[in-house]
């Protein structure tokens, strides 16, 4: 399982994005199986939506929405109290590390 956050989809999704040569190739061994199938948040998708519109346009923010909701090598795990709050828990509980 791999979790692709904002940076990879918007590299994915804006032309010209300075990373994204190195996200098609990730997402290349990806489709190969390499990494094993595709988990993301709302979150990031609401933040990589933000992004995508501010370089492209509306209609291509809303296509990259609709094409990871649908797609079937990606799993979106949407965000509720109990999954915010758990990690906010873990966090705490390790003031140690950074």
């Amino acid at each position: 399982m791999i979790f692709l956050d904002t940076g990879a989809w918007v590299a994915l999704s804006v032309p010209g994005d300075k990373n994204g040569a190195a996200a098609e190739s990730l997402y290349g061994a990806i489709g190969s199986g390499r990494y094993g199938a595709i988990v993301t948040t709302d979150f990031v998708l609401d933040e990589a939506a933000t992004l995508i519109r501010m370089a492209t346009d509306v209609d291509t923010a809303a296509r990259f929405i609709r094409a990871v909701r649908t797609s079937s090598s990606a799993t979106v795990v949407w965000i509720d109290k109990g999954h915010f709050d758990g990690p906010l828990d873990l966090l705490a509980r390790h003031e140690d590390q950074r």
